[in-house]
């Protein structure tokens, strides 16, 4: 879901930005959608389409550098995935555009695991990896 999500995104900027740049060149008629995203770029703001997807950081070259910086952290979450090896490690929650659909998921797949009802499992974080017994972690 998050891949889907980080690849709808990417294909919006670029849209937006192609768009932009063949109406510049005199290739493509000004749509009030494309004078709309030139705007606030030229005024340091988000296009509003852009936000939609992901409330990032207000300047838009920090949004598109965190995009890309989401992405290809994604792209090491996915590998760790088809190696089954994703939990085996830490996991930087911040990586994720959507974290909150991670952590439920990994309840649903504790709840599984542990044979309980899922209302049951209470979420425990620590900073010190001794402090939590390996029989409960998942």
């Amino acid at each position: 879901m998050e891949v889907t999500n980080v690849a709808d995104i990417l294909r919006l900027v670029d849209e937006s930005v192609r768009t932009i740049a063949k109406i510049l060149a005199g290739q493509e008629m000004l749509s009030a959608k494309s004078q709309k995203d030139a705007t606030d770029l030229l005024t340091g703001k988000v296009p509003l389409g852009w936000s939609s997807k992901w409330e990032g950081p207000e300047n838009p070259s920090m949004w598109i550098r965190m995009v890309c910086k989401k992405a290809n952290a994604l792209l090491g979450w996915l590998q760790g995935v088809q190696q089954k090896q994703l939990l085996e490690r830490p996991v930087n929650l911040s990586d994720l555009f959507h974290p909150e659909t991670f952590l439920n998921a990994l309840r649903q797949k504790s709840a599984r695991r542990l044979k309980v009802a899922i209302d049951e499992l209470k979420l425990v974080s620590t900073f010190e990896n001794n402090r939590l017994s390996r029989d409960i972690a998942i």
